[in-house]
């Protein structure tokens, strides 16, 4: 399975917000580094490894964070002078270096250089310029390092619109309408399913992963009407109550969380619960009382190059597996959990550095320009 948020002007200074998104690249990290794994021997195993299989979950926590900071941001600005420009700018400037760079270094660059690399034709290519990578990947897969910007295509095409329904809609008429939008995600899952379309079509249509990005902009619309979080606290608990039941259920009927969606339950309800607790954990991360964990440094710092290590971490994922001989997958299929637990963190960590030395020195440098149009100059996107 495989991961997107960018960030209003005072919660991006949150650490707790900054932790959530440390937390979703980790569970997506976890997914893509952890599998395939072994069969689970024991408790500590068995554990272990569900938490791998469960990992795409923050994909859905990604979106929920994106949709709640980018609607509160856009409310805020929605009387402003250049809101489209200023939104459409900024957005520019957070995504498209970094984004179209790595892209042309793996097209130009990267496929000459390593060991059986193959030129991309342009028509392959183009899905990725284009922000079409969701369809490209459900309709063909795609190169094992680039597979996982559909989330980044769903998260745009999302944006694209999603401004003019803000600068329309008042707070109130908005929460209707990220529950219409929901609602609409859900049915289309449905539909999908019960056509007998391919797994991809439900996980990476743009259509069927638009709930959790609603509810993040849901919660944005709550929280501007009622004036704050403080009185979302009962639907925020009730939130939390009702996804957590739901994924209780699943693993009870199931074992595990899937991403392929093979029953219809695992298609519709699943990605809908994992939204709803995802939307009660950001609540919490965006309150004035977050847990301890969610000011975790380590967690924070990672939240704060989250976007660098979801571009590069799949091509670090197939580093190990050509240069590392212990880590290519029939291997890693074989190590015991802590074994693969610890080549999972030495990984995440070359990420991170990767990542760090980007923010650090590439995307600052286009970040600064950010405030030709309005905010601050240091907003982080995932």
């Amino acid at each position: 399975m495989y991961a997107a948020a960018a960030v209003p002007e005072d919660a991006e200074r949150r650490p707790a917000l900054d932790a959530v998104r440390g937390l979703a690249i980790a569970l997506v990290v976890l997914v893509h580094f952890g599998t395939p794994h072994a069969p689970a021997s024991d408790v500590a195993s068995a554990v272990f490894f569900a938490l791998v299989d469960s990992g795409w979950v923050g994909v859905d926590l990604f979106f929920v964070l994106s949709g709640y900071l980018i609607t509160r941001n856009l409310l805020r600005a929605r009387e402003r002078p250049h809101y489209f420009r200023n939104f459409y700018a900024r957005r520019a400037l957070r995504i498209l270096p970094l984004y179209w760079g790595w892209l042309a270094l793996t097209f130009f660059v990267l496929v000459h250089l390593v060991p059986g690399g193959r030129p991309v034709p342009w028509t392959e290519q183009l899905w990725y310029w284009a922000f079409l990578a969701n369809v490209h990947v459900a309709a063909h897969w795609g190169p094992s390092t680039l597979v996982h910007f559909w989330s980044l295509a769903v998260e745009e095409h999302f944006y694209a619109v999603w401004p003019f329904v803000v600068r329309w809609l008042r707070p109130a008429r908005l929460l209707v309408a990220c529950v219409a939008v929901a609602v609409v995600a859900f049915a289309s899952r449905a539909w999908l399913w019960h056509s007998g379309a391919d797994a991809r079509w439900i996980v990476f249509f743009t259509l069927c992963r638009l709930d959790a990005l609603a509810a993040g902009g849901m919660l944005a619309a709550a929280e501007r009407w009622r004036g704050g979080l403080e009185p979302l606290a009962r639907p925020v608990r009730l939130c939390a109550l009702l996804g957590g039941a739901a994924i209780a259920l699943l693993l009870v009927e199931h074992g595990r969380l899937s991403w392929t969606a093979p029953t219809l339950a695992q298609a519709t309800v699943q990605y809908t619960a994992v939204a709803a607790l995802s939307t009660a954990l950001v609540a919490h991360a965006a309150s004035t009382r977050p847990t301890p964990l969610l000011r975790w440094p380590p967690l924070v710092a990672l939240g704060e190059i989250s976007y660098g290590v979801y571009v590069m971490h799949l091509f670090v994922n197939w580093a190990f597996s050509v240069f590392v001989v212990s880590y290519a997958p029939p291997v890693r299929a074989m190590l015991p959990w802590w074994a693969l637990l610890a080549q999972i963190a030495t990984m995440l960590v070359a990420t991170s550095a990767l990542a760090w030395i980007s923010y650090r020195f590439y995307e600052r440098r286009w970040l600064a320009l950010k405030r030709h149009f309005g905010g601050p100059e240091s907003e982080r996107s995932r």
